[in-house]
């Protein structure tokens, strides 16, 4: 629970403030499980594979099968919520202000006009 909530903060400031996270604080919070070094990650994934494959087959796909669908079910809502506001923020004078800022090389003088529904919480 208390890595859920870490993990949910983070992700509020890298959303709000554009913040990048260092591999260790991402495992920290459970975002990731560990971080390899380049000079060692073939090394790591093909043990990793090796031990995969040395397992029981059938086991270890119903046992996937069980942990995908259970993160499924959150990510079809997730994304759902997601497809939703990328609509309403595409529909909106701020985004023809940000890509005309871009292409322009400016930094975007945005209105914040409300959103057209309440953005859910």
């Amino acid at each position: 629970m208390l890595a859920a909530s870490l993990g949910r903060a983070l992700a509020q400031r890298m959303v709000l403030l554009e913040e990048e996270l260092d591999a260790e604080t991402l495992v920290a919070v459970g975002l990731t499980d560990r971080v390899h070094a380049v000079s060692s990650f073939l090394d790591e994934v093909t043990a990793a594979a090796r031990r995969r494959a040395a397992g029981p087959a059938v086991a270890l796909a119903y046992g996937l099968s069980a942990v995908n669908q259970a993160a499924l079910a959150e990510m079809k809502a997730s994304f759902a919520r997601e497809v939703a506001g990328q609509v309403d923020l595409m529909d909106r004078s701020d985004f023809d202000e940000g890509v005309r800022a871009v292409l322009e090389g400016r930094t975007p003088q945005w209105s914040d006009e409300p959103p057209k529904t309440p953005i859910p919480t």
